[in-house]
């Protein structure tokens, strides 16, 4: 959706600068509308990367909350083992 709402706003600026009449807007206006696009799907595409970054980064967070308990427990329950072991 992004990418039709860009693609109309580059052709509508590109038509308003060919209104002008400007010769060398005129000359390479298929070369500019071409790099305009390019340039706006890659920042399209980069945000689009940074927001699955920041899903991934909080995933991770909400990991390390279970992930740290759940080791002391696993190392309490290893010495616990250990202790049993050597007791009986």
């Amino acid at each position: 959706m992004a990418r039709v709402i860009v693609r109309r706003e580059i052709k509508l600026a590109l038509s308003k600068a060919l209104r002008r009449e400007s010769p060398l807007i005129a000359k390479h206006a298929e070369r500019l509308a071409t790099v305009a696009r390019r340039y706006a799907y890659r920042r399209l595409e980069a945000g689009r990367r940074m927001r699955e970054y920041r899903i991934y980064e909080r995933l991770f967070s909400f990991w390390h909350v279970l992930h740290i308990p759940l080791f002391f427990m696993l190392l309490i329950a290893g010495f616990v083992h250990v202790i049993a072991i050597n007791v009986y």
